[in-house]
C-alpha cells in the first residue's frame, strides 16, 4: 500500500481539484443511510439522495453557500438544467460564480469556453483548476510521434502486448470481459498474450494494495504504477516512457491497443521507438457514449462542442495511423470507413462466448432459490454495466406496467455502474422494491449462472448513435444461454437479432412497446424456448472466442508478425 502512495496521492489530489463535488457525491452514496439521517435536512445532502430541488430546499432557507453547493452537486450529477437555473440566480458579485460557470461549461464539452472563463477570474483558487483544464485540453491534441529512432528489440515470436484501459480482476464490465476472453483464446491458439493497463490502474480505482503484475486464469496483466512522485497531471509522454520499459522487458512481436485513443497513442509512440506493428481495436466510439450522456441545455446536439470534435478527430487519427484496425461489427466497420479508413485495412472481430457458454446449460433452480424467486414467477432481467445509454429506466417502467396488469414477474438487474443509485431510486418511486433484485457486481466466473436465472433477457438501449453503432457483449452471452432476448431495435443489436427468429426487437425508449413485447413471452414457455434455442444455435455457429482468436492470428500473420507454431 505504501509502495503505491505516489499514484494514490496524485489521483486523490487531481480528483479533488478537478471535481470535488463529484468526489463528495460518490462518498455520500457509499455511506449507509443510518449515518446520514442526522443530516437529512441539509438541502445539498437531500439533492444527492435524489430529492427534487423543491424538496431539497423546502425545509431550509437557501443561503449563497448552500446555493453554490447545490450547483456543484447538480453539475457532478450531470443535472445541467438545474445547474444552469441555479447559476442564473447566483449574484454576479459572487466570487465563486466564474469557477462554477467554467465547471458547467466543461461538463457540457465547451472546453475552450471553460478555460476562457477561468482566465478571466481573479479568484486565486481558480488557477489550479485552470492548469488542470489546460492539460486535459492539450491531451486531446493529436501528436506526431515520429521523433525517436527505433531501438533494437529482439521480438519473441507470437508474443502480443494488449494495451487496455482497465482489466480483471479489479474491473468487471463488457470491456474487461472481452479483453480477458480474447487473451485466453489467443493463448489456446498458440499465441503468447500479455496485457498492459493504463497508468495508475487499479490504484486510481481505490485498490491501494495493487501489485505490478496480476495473473488471472494464466493471463498476465502488467500495471504502470510508478514508485516515484509524478506530476499532478501525468503527461502521455510519461506514460509512454513507463510503457516502453515494459515493452523492452517483454519483447512482444505486435502491439494491440484497444479503445480509446489514449491507448492507441501510446502504442503508436512505442511503434516508432521499437519498430513494432500496431493493431488498433475499436471497441466503441466514446465520443458518442459521452454525447448520449450530455444533457442538451442550449438547443444543440453537442456535436459542435470541443470535446466531441476533438475526441472524434483523435480517434480517427489513431485509426488512420495504425497498421491494422479491428472492430466489433459491420455497422462499426461502416462508420470507420466513413471516416476515410481504407476497407481493406479493417477486420471485423465480433464479441463472442467462451467454453462456459458452449457447455450444456446448468439448472438455475439453486440460484433462483438463493435469490428468493418463486417457481411460478417469470424473471425479467438484464446484465450490464449500468450506464445511461443502457435504458434501464425504460425497462423498470415496462415491468411496472406488467405488474399492474397482474403478471407474476420479478425484475433482476445484475451489475454496477454510474446509474445504479438513480435506478434504485426509480424502483422505489414506482413501487417495485418487493419484486426487484439489484445484485451489484457479480464475480466474473459466476456471471453465466445469472443468465440461466433469467427467463426474458432485455437489452433496452436508448435511441442514440452509440446504440446504433455498437453491439454489446451481454446479449451475445444471453443468446448463448438460450435466453429469450427482447432488445431495442437499434443498429448494433439488429445486427445480431432477427425479429421473431432468434429474439424480439422493439422500439427504443418506449416502455409500453417493451411491455407489449415481453407479455407474450411470460405465458408461453414454448415460445421462449424456441427463440432461446435458435439464438444459442446462431451464437455457437458464428460467435466463439476460438474463431475470433484465429481471426486475429491470421491478421497478425498478414502484417508479417513472427508467430511461431499454432495450436
Amino acid at each position: 500500500m505504501v509502495r503505491n502512495s505516489p499514484v494514490a496521492t496524485v489521483v486523490a489530489l487531481r480528483r479533488l481539484r478537478s471535481d470535488p463535488a463529484a468526489t463528495a457525491v460518490k462518498l455520500i452514496e457509499a455511506l449507509p443511510e443510518g449515518l446520514l439521517k442526522p443530516f437529512a435536512s441539509r438541502p445539498d445532502l437531500a439533492l444527492v439522495q435524489g430529492a427534487s430541488i423543491e424538496e431539497a430546499t423546502s425545509q431550509k432557507k437557501t443561503s449563497a453557500r448552500i446555493a453554490r453547493r447545490l450547483i456543484a452537486i447538480a453539475i457532478a450529477q450531470n443535472n445541467t438544467d438545474l445547474a444552469t437555473d441555479l447559476l442564473r440566480d447566483l449574484p454576479a458579485s459572487d466570487s465563486h460564480k466564474q469557477q462554477l460557470t467554467a465547471r458547467l461549461q466543461w461538463k457540457q464539452g465547451e472546453l475552450e469556453k471553460a478555460i476562457a472563463t477561468l482566465k478571466g477570474s481573479a479568484h486565486r483558487s481558480d488557477a489550479g483548476l485552470l492548469s488542470t483544464y489546460e492539460a486535459d485540453l492539450g491531451a486531446l491534441t493529436p501528436h506526431n510521434w515520429r521523433k525517436s529512432p527505433a531501438e533494437e528489440l529482439v521480438r519473441i515470436p507470437g508474443r502480443v502486448l494488449h494495451l487496455v484501459t482497465n482489466s480483471l480482476p479489479h474491473a468487471h464490465a463488457g470491456y474487461t470481459t472481452r479483453t480477458h476472453q480474447i487473451l485466453r483464446a489467443q493463448k489456446d491458439v498458440g499465441l503468447d498474450p500479455h496485457a498492459l493497463t493504463r497508468w495508475g490502474f487499479p490504484v486510481a480505482q481505490g485498490v491501494l494494495g495493487a501489485q505490478h503484475l496480476d495473473i488471472v486464469d494464466g493471463i498476465s496483466y502488467h500495471r504502470l504504477l510508478p514508485l516515484k512522485p509524478v506530476a499532478l497531471r501525468p503527461s502521455i509522454e510519461q506514460e509512454i516512457d513507463a510503457a516502453a520499459q515494459v515493452v523492452a522487458q517483454l519483447r512482444p512481436a505486435v502491439l494491440h491497443p484497444a479503445s480509446n485513443h489514449r491507448n492507441g497513442q501510446v502504442a503508436l509512440a512505442l511503434r516508432e521507438r521499437f519498430g513494432l506493428p500496431v493493431v488498433y481495436e475499436v471497441r466503441g466510439f466514446l465520443e458518442e457514449s459521452w454525447l448520449s450522456r450530455r444533457v442538451d441545455t442550449d438547443g444543440t446536439s453537442g456535436r459542435e462542442t470541443d470535446r466531441y470534435r476533438l475526441e472524434r478527430a483523435l480517434e480517427t487519427s489513431v485509426m488512420a495511423s495504425a497498421d491494422l484496425v479491428t472492430t466489433l461489427g459491420t455497422v462499426m466497420r461502416d462508420e470507420i470507413i466513413s471516416r476515410g479508413i481504407a476497407p481493406e485495412k479493417i477486420v471485423v472481430a465480433p464479441n463472442a462466448v467462451d467454453a462456459r457458454f458452449l457447455e450444456a446449460q446448468t439448472s438455475a433452480v439453486e440460484l433462483r432459490y438463493e435469490l428468493g424467486i418463486a417457481d411460478k414467477e417469470i424473471t425479467i432481467g438484464v446484465i450490464s454495466t449500468l450506464y445511461a445509454h443502457e435504458g434501464i429506466p425504460t425497462l423498470i417502467d415496462a415491468v411496472r406496467i406488467l405488474r399492474d396488469q397482474g403478471a407474476p414477474v420479478r425484475l433482476l438487474i445484475v451489475g454496477d455502474g454510474p446509474e445504479r443509485e438513480s435506478i434504485a431510486r426509480q424502483i422505489k418511486a414506482v413501487g417495485l422494491e418487493e419484486i426487484s433484485l439489484l445484485t451489484g457486481r457479480v464475480p466474473f466466473n459466476d456471471i453465466h449462472r445469472y443468465y440461466s436465472a433469467i427467463d426474458v433477457f432485455c437489452v433496452p438501449r436508448i435511441k442514440a448513435r452509440v446504440s446504433d453503432l455498437v453491439t454489446p457483449l451481454k446479449p451475445i452471452e444471453a443468446m448463448a444461454t438460450a435466453r429469450a432476448v427482447v432488445a431495442s431495435n437499434v443498429g448494433g443489436l439488429a445486427e445480431v437479432i432477427s425479429y421473431g427468429e432468434n429474439g424480439v426487437l422493439v422500439t427504443p425508449d418506449d416502455a409500453v412497446a417493451l411491455a407489449d413485447a415481453i407479455a407474450p413471452l411470460l405465458y408461453d414457455p414454448e415460445l421462449r424456448s424456441r427463440l432461446g434455442n435458435a439464438a444459442r444455435s446462431w451464437v455457437l455457429e458464428h460467435r466463439t472466442w476460438d474463431q475470433v482468436a484465429r481471426l486475429y492470428r491470421d491478421a497478425y500473420e498478414q502484417l508479417g508478425v513472427p508467430l511461431g507454431r499454432s495450436s
